[in-house]
């Protein structure tokens, strides 16, 4: 129509190049040439395009017009769609937490839209990006027509809040809605402060894709009926597909990453000392290659052999001081009831892991630690990974606000108070001036 023109593109790369390069430029020409002027829409139409090109490739062209290139791995394609060409399935380590997990992932990649939605959860750093960038690397390269999204959820938040401030919702719902494969990870972030609207947006476009019969694939923490702040509609639409579980790797697992993350680095592990380092990282899979990483540094520097005593003295954490061993004790008891009241390990939250979901648990866990066992800022900081004392007191800060727009958290705040006997009335924050 006059009021409107559509134009159809081959890809979502090319209708995103013409719209942030060219729009003007095409309103411009309809505006000289018939005197209009229509809103413009670019359409994915790959059909007619795909057809095209194999008529061109039909035609024999003489062989002295066809130029040698050299031909080189798409990498190019792979960063615009945000993948890591290294994560693949074929290199995943399969466990008795991830065998389920990982099953649903091949059976996506070979029959799209069984399985829809697939939601995987569990803690930080056991593999759910690995699995999630698996998926997209594996689809991309059987079709490469297929339009394969991999993004997060605060990336979908920043988005659609640039969309609405630019008034540009269109070509953002235009986005998402004209995939085949939606991957998103940490669901868990769009349930963070007030962002039902957010919220909406997205049960909008995953209600489309669905219909559609497009596949949608979705990482989190957290199961998402255990989710703080999710809308019960979204959650209620995710258990509705197939919500699978990754759990930390067993020792036996851990050798099998280890001596893998080993051999990817040239390092020679013996099975000893691989069973060694498993016992001594027993959390997160981003734990076990960070040893990796510290026992490959090293190796390279001073050409030790990295046998059982070496490997010992170079992972082994600093000792902690009489005072801190005489707190310990206290403190591992508060760590333990504050992470099964949040759902958690203490090794979360005595971790590394900075995830929104684990801070304010930890914060709480550190209020605690410092009520129940008396203990100094710095002791609780050596204690919660090393941390100083300027963390901790901000982390314990900070805590007071998020625990004011949490109900739930402040709930939990209240049942560990009367466990460990502290009067509800007390104040369980220092002064500013402290």
């Amino acid at each position: 129509t006059p009021e409107e023109i559509t134009i159809g593109v081959a890809s979502i790369f090319i209708k995103e190049w013409l719209h942030d390069h060219y729009l003007k430029t095409i309103r411009e020409v309809f505006a000289d040439l018939h005197h209009i002027h229509p809103t413009i829409e670019f359409r994915i139409a790959a059909k007619p395009f795909k057809e095209l090109r194999k008529n061109q490739a039909d035609i024999e062209l003489p062989r002295e017009s066809v130029p040698e290139v050299e031909i080189k791995q798409p990498q190019a394609i792979y960063r615009r769609h945000n993948l890591n060409n290294e994560l693949r399935l074929e290199k995943f380590i399969i466990g008795s937490g991830s065998q389920l997990a990982f099953g649903a992932c091949r059976r996506v990649v070979d029959s799209p839209a069984e399985f829809n939605p697939l939601v995987i959860y569990g803690g930080s750093g056991l593999g759910k990006t690995h699995l999630l960038q698996g998926v997209c690397n594996a689809v991309r390269e059987r079709d490469r027509e297929l339009e394969v999204l991999y993004t997060s959820f605060e990336e979908f938040t920043r988005s659609f809040i640039k969309a609405v401030e630019e008034k540009r919702r269109h070509h953002f719902l235009n986005r998402f809605q004209s995939c085949d494969l939606l991957v998103m990870d940490d669901l868990h972030a769009i349930a963070q402060g007030k962002r039902e609207k957010t919220q909406m947006e997205f049960l909008h476009v995953f209600d489309k894709l669905l219909n559609q019969g497009k596949q949608v694939i979705i990482s989190s923490d957290q199961h998402p009926r255990q989710i703080t702040g999710l809308h019960p509609k979204l959650a209620q639409r995710l258990c509705g597909g197939l919500v699978l579980k990754l759990d930390s790797p067993t020792l036996e697992t851990r050798v099998k990453i280890i001596q893998a993350k080993a051999a990817q680095r040239g390092l020679q592990l013996t099975e000893e000392v691989a069973e060694l380092v498993a016992g001594i990282f027993t959390g997160c899979v981003r734990e076990l290659e960070g040893a990796i990483s510290q026992l490959a540094a090293i190796s390279r520097i001073s050409h030790i052999e990295l046998n059982s005593q070496a490997v010992t003295e170079i992972l082994q954490p600093p000792e902690l001081t009489e005072n801190e061993v005489n707190l310990a004790p206290g403190m591992s008891t508060v760590v333990e009831a504050v992470a099964e009241s949040f759902g958690m390990t203490p090794e979360q939250l005595i971790g590394r892991s900075r995830t929104a979901r684990i801070r304010t648990p930890r914060a709480v866990a550190m209020i605690f630690a410092r009520e129940v066992t008396g203990a100094s800022y710095s002791e609780i900081g050596r204690y919660f990974g090393g941390r100083s004392h300027a963390t901790v007191l901000c982390a314990i800060k900070n805590a007071r606000n998020l625990a004011r727009g949490d109900s739930v958290a402040a709930q939990l705040i209240r049942k560990l108070q009367k466990q460990f006997s502290i009067p509800q009335q007390k104040p369980l924050l220092p002064p500013a001036s402290e």
